[in-house]
Protein backbone atom coordinates (compact mmCIF):
# COMPACT_ATOMS: atom_id res chain seq x y z
CA UNK A 1 0.00 0.00 0.00
CA UNK A 2 1.31 3.43 -0.92
CA UNK A 3 1.43 5.77 2.05
CA UNK A 4 1.60 9.54 1.66
CA UNK A 5 2.36 12.47 3.92
CA UNK A 6 0.07 15.37 3.21
CA UNK A 7 -1.33 18.44 4.93
CA UNK A 8 -4.21 19.94 3.00
CA UNK A 9 -4.14 23.46 1.60
CA UNK A 10 -7.80 24.18 2.41
CA UNK A 11 -7.53 25.84 5.79
CA UNK A 12 -9.98 24.90 8.49
CA UNK A 13 -12.01 28.00 9.45
CA UNK A 14 -10.79 30.12 12.34
CA UNK A 15 -12.25 29.05 15.65
CA UNK A 16 -14.99 31.24 17.04
CA UNK A 17 -15.88 31.59 20.71
CA UNK A 18 -17.89 28.40 21.02
CA UNK A 19 -19.55 29.54 24.26
CA UNK A 20 -21.10 32.48 22.40
CA UNK A 21 -22.66 30.14 19.85
CA UNK A 22 -25.03 28.32 22.20
CA UNK A 23 -26.65 28.65 25.64
CA UNK A 24 -25.32 25.26 26.71
CA UNK A 25 -24.48 24.18 30.21
CA UNK A 26 -21.09 24.95 31.77
CA UNK A 27 -18.54 22.35 30.75
CA UNK A 28 -18.32 19.71 33.50
CA UNK A 29 -14.92 18.71 32.12
CA UNK A 30 -13.52 22.21 32.70
CA UNK A 31 -13.02 22.99 29.02
CA UNK A 32 -11.72 26.53 28.84
CA UNK A 33 -11.96 28.50 25.63
CA UNK A 34 -8.18 28.85 25.53
CA UNK A 35 -7.83 25.06 25.73
CA UNK A 36 -10.41 24.56 22.99
CA UNK A 37 -8.60 27.02 20.75
CA UNK A 38 -5.24 25.39 21.40
CA UNK A 39 -6.56 21.86 20.83
CA UNK A 40 -8.32 22.70 17.58
CA UNK A 41 -5.42 24.75 16.29
CA UNK A 42 -3.03 21.86 16.87
CA UNK A 43 -5.45 19.54 15.05
CA UNK A 44 -5.93 21.75 11.98
CA UNK A 45 -3.84 19.55 9.64
CA UNK A 46 -5.93 16.53 10.61
CA UNK A 47 -9.22 18.44 10.34
CA UNK A 48 -8.21 19.85 6.97
CA UNK A 49 -7.34 16.38 5.80
CA UNK A 50 -10.69 14.98 6.97
CA UNK A 51 -12.53 17.71 5.05
CA UNK A 52 -10.64 16.87 1.88
CA UNK A 53 -11.39 13.16 2.25
CA UNK A 54 -15.11 13.76 2.88
CA UNK A 55 -16.03 16.67 0.61
CA UNK A 56 -16.47 14.42 -2.49
CA UNK A 57 -19.41 12.84 -0.61
CA UNK A 58 -21.56 16.00 -0.83
CA UNK A 59 -25.24 15.07 -0.51
CA UNK A 60 -24.50 11.77 1.22
CA UNK A 61 -25.96 10.78 4.59
CA UNK A 62 -23.66 9.84 7.43
CA UNK A 63 -22.79 10.03 11.10
CA UNK A 64 -19.97 11.19 13.32
CA UNK A 65 -19.42 8.97 16.36
CA UNK A 66 -17.71 11.06 19.02
CA UNK A 67 -17.82 14.49 17.34
CA UNK A 68 -16.16 16.42 20.14
CA UNK A 69 -16.98 20.12 19.91
CA UNK A 70 -18.58 19.57 16.50
CA UNK A 71 -16.76 22.18 14.43
CA UNK A 72 -15.93 19.63 11.72
CA UNK A 73 -19.57 18.55 11.40
CA UNK A 74 -20.84 22.13 11.16
CA UNK A 75 -18.37 22.75 8.35
CA UNK A 76 -19.34 19.57 6.50
CA UNK A 77 -23.04 20.39 6.71
CA UNK A 78 -22.99 24.13 6.09
CA UNK A 79 -20.18 24.46 3.56
CA UNK A 80 -19.92 21.09 1.82
CA UNK A 81 -23.50 19.81 1.78
CA UNK A 82 -23.15 16.55 3.67
CA UNK A 83 -25.99 15.30 5.86
CA UNK A 84 -24.57 14.46 9.28
CA UNK A 85 -26.05 13.21 12.53
CA UNK A 86 -23.85 12.61 15.56
CA UNK A 87 -23.59 10.16 18.44
CA UNK A 88 -21.94 11.11 21.71
CA UNK A 89 -21.42 9.42 25.07
CA UNK A 90 -24.28 10.51 27.39
CA UNK A 91 -21.82 11.84 29.97
CA UNK A 92 -20.32 14.19 27.38
CA UNK A 93 -23.48 15.65 25.88
CA UNK A 94 -23.57 18.77 28.05
CA UNK A 95 -19.91 19.54 27.45
CA UNK A 96 -19.76 19.00 23.72
CA UNK A 97 -23.10 19.12 21.92
CA UNK A 98 -24.26 22.72 22.39
CA UNK A 99 -22.82 24.03 19.12
CA UNK A 100 -24.15 21.09 17.12
CA UNK A 101 -27.66 21.43 18.50
CA UNK A 102 -27.64 25.20 18.05
CA UNK A 103 -26.84 24.66 14.37
CA UNK A 104 -29.58 22.05 13.95
CA UNK A 105 -27.35 18.96 13.84
CA UNK A 106 -28.86 16.00 15.69
CA UNK A 107 -26.83 14.45 18.52
CA UNK A 108 -27.94 11.03 19.75
CA UNK A 109 -26.70 9.58 23.05
CA UNK A 110 -24.77 6.35 22.67
CA UNK A 111 -22.72 4.43 25.19
CA UNK A 112 -20.59 2.45 22.74
CA UNK A 113 -20.11 -1.11 23.91
CA UNK A 114 -23.01 -0.91 26.37
CA UNK A 115 -26.04 0.11 24.31
CA UNK A 116 -27.50 -0.67 20.86
CA UNK A 117 -26.22 1.54 18.07
CA UNK A 118 -28.59 4.51 17.51
CA UNK A 119 -28.22 4.21 13.72
CA UNK A 120 -29.96 1.47 11.75
CA UNK A 121 -27.83 -1.24 10.20
CA UNK A 122 -26.67 -0.49 6.65
CA UNK A 123 -28.32 2.95 6.65
CA UNK A 124 -25.36 5.31 6.21
CA UNK A 125 -23.20 6.34 3.26
CA UNK A 126 -20.29 7.36 5.48
CA UNK A 127 -19.22 7.25 9.09
CA UNK A 128 -16.63 9.38 10.90
CA UNK A 129 -14.71 7.90 13.84
CA UNK A 130 -12.15 10.57 14.63
CA UNK A 131 -9.92 10.55 17.70
CA UNK A 132 -12.12 8.09 19.59
CA UNK A 133 -10.44 4.70 19.29
CA UNK A 134 -7.60 5.66 21.64
CA UNK A 135 -10.05 6.58 24.43
CA UNK A 136 -11.98 3.30 24.52
CA UNK A 137 -11.74 0.68 27.23
CA UNK A 138 -13.11 -1.89 24.80
CA UNK A 139 -11.56 -4.55 22.57
CA UNK A 140 -10.93 -2.53 19.40
CA UNK A 141 -12.27 -5.11 16.95
CA UNK A 142 -15.55 -5.33 18.86
CA UNK A 143 -15.82 -1.55 19.02
CA UNK A 144 -15.13 -1.08 15.32
CA UNK A 145 -17.62 -3.80 14.47
CA UNK A 146 -20.35 -1.88 16.31
CA UNK A 147 -19.32 1.45 14.80
CA UNK A 148 -19.24 0.20 11.21
CA UNK A 149 -22.50 -1.80 11.37
CA UNK A 150 -24.59 1.19 10.15
CA UNK A 151 -22.53 1.51 6.95
CA UNK A 152 -24.09 0.39 3.70
CA UNK A 153 -22.11 -1.83 1.36
CA UNK A 154 -19.92 0.64 -0.49
CA UNK A 155 -20.10 3.11 2.40
CA UNK A 156 -17.01 4.94 3.61
CA UNK A 157 -15.41 4.85 7.05
CA UNK A 158 -13.09 7.74 7.94
CA UNK A 159 -11.03 6.91 11.00
CA UNK A 160 -8.31 9.01 12.61
CA UNK A 161 -6.26 8.22 15.67
CA UNK A 162 -2.84 9.13 17.08
CA UNK A 163 0.05 7.02 15.86
CA UNK A 164 1.88 5.57 18.86
CA UNK A 165 4.95 4.98 16.65
CA UNK A 166 5.37 8.69 15.84
CA UNK A 167 8.85 10.17 15.84
CA UNK A 168 8.32 12.17 19.05
CA UNK A 169 7.51 8.94 20.92
CA UNK A 170 10.49 7.16 19.38
CA UNK A 171 12.76 9.95 20.62
CA UNK A 172 11.27 9.83 24.12
CA UNK A 173 11.73 6.08 24.36
CA UNK A 174 15.29 6.43 23.10
CA UNK A 175 15.94 8.77 26.06
CA UNK A 176 14.37 6.27 28.45
CA UNK A 177 11.15 8.28 28.93
CA UNK A 178 7.89 6.33 29.24
CA UNK A 179 5.39 7.49 26.60
CA UNK A 180 2.37 6.11 28.47
CA UNK A 181 0.26 8.41 30.63
CA UNK A 182 1.03 7.94 34.33
CA UNK A 183 -1.64 6.87 36.77
CA UNK A 184 -2.64 9.63 39.16
CA UNK A 185 -1.94 9.02 42.84
CA UNK A 186 -4.86 11.13 44.10
CA UNK A 187 -7.66 8.88 42.79
CA UNK A 188 -9.91 7.48 45.55
CA UNK A 189 -9.53 3.69 45.90
CA UNK A 190 -13.17 3.04 44.95
CA UNK A 191 -12.70 4.61 41.50
CA UNK A 192 -11.11 3.17 38.36
CA UNK A 193 -7.77 4.91 37.86
CA UNK A 194 -8.03 4.41 34.09
CA UNK A 195 -11.08 6.70 34.06
CA UNK A 196 -8.59 9.50 34.62
CA UNK A 197 -6.29 8.58 31.74
CA UNK A 198 -6.96 10.35 28.45
CA UNK A 199 -5.64 7.79 25.96
CA UNK A 200 -6.28 4.24 27.11
CA UNK A 201 -4.33 2.73 24.22
CA UNK A 202 -2.81 4.19 21.08
CA UNK A 203 -2.24 2.16 17.89
CA UNK A 204 0.26 1.95 15.07
CA UNK A 205 -1.01 2.61 11.52
CA UNK A 206 -0.56 -1.04 10.60
CA UNK A 207 -2.63 -2.11 13.60
CA UNK A 208 -5.43 0.20 12.48
CA UNK A 209 -5.32 -1.23 8.96
CA UNK A 210 -5.56 -4.78 10.32
CA UNK A 211 -8.51 -3.86 12.58
CA UNK A 212 -10.45 -2.15 9.81
CA UNK A 213 -9.86 -4.98 7.34
CA UNK A 214 -10.93 -7.52 9.97
CA UNK A 215 -14.29 -5.71 10.08
CA UNK A 216 -14.86 -6.39 6.38
CA UNK A 217 -13.71 -3.05 4.98
CA UNK A 218 -11.14 -2.34 2.29
CA UNK A 219 -8.66 0.42 3.00
CA UNK A 220 -8.60 2.91 0.12
CA UNK A 221 -6.49 5.72 1.52
CA UNK A 222 -4.01 6.06 4.37
CA UNK A 223 -2.53 9.51 4.94
CA UNK A 224 -0.27 10.60 7.78
CA UNK A 225 -0.07 14.15 9.12
CA UNK A 226 1.37 16.03 12.07
CA UNK A 227 0.29 18.58 14.60
CA UNK A 228 0.03 22.18 13.41
CA UNK A 229 3.47 23.74 13.32
CA UNK A 230 5.36 20.44 13.23
CA UNK A 231 7.28 19.50 10.11
CA UNK A 232 6.26 16.32 8.36
CA UNK A 233 8.68 13.47 8.85
CA UNK A 234 9.93 12.09 5.52
CA UNK A 235 9.10 8.57 6.70
CA UNK A 236 5.28 8.47 6.58
CA UNK A 237 4.74 6.10 9.49
CA UNK A 238 6.66 8.37 11.87
CA UNK A 239 4.11 11.20 11.76
CA UNK A 240 1.58 11.94 14.48
CA UNK A 241 -1.86 11.13 13.05
CA UNK A 242 -3.18 8.13 11.18
CA UNK A 243 -6.02 9.16 8.84
CA UNK A 244 -7.60 6.22 7.11
CA UNK A 245 -10.48 5.85 4.65
CA UNK A 246 -12.03 2.45 3.96
CA UNK A 247 -14.98 1.08 2.00
CA UNK A 248 -17.38 -1.54 3.34
CA UNK A 249 -17.52 -4.60 1.10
Amino acid sequence: MALTCHITDDHFPCLQDYRALHPGQPDPHGHRLALVRESLNEARPRLNLMVQMLRPLAGATGADVGPGWGFLDVLLVERYGLQVACAEHPDNLAAYSGLLRARGIEVRPWRLGGEPCPFAAESLDFLIFGEVLEHLKLPPLRALGEVTAPLRVGGTLLLTTPNIARQSNVELLHRGVNILEPFREDIPPDLDVTDFVSHIREYTPLEVIDLVEACGLRVTDLVMCNLMGQELHPTPLLNHYTCLAAVKE
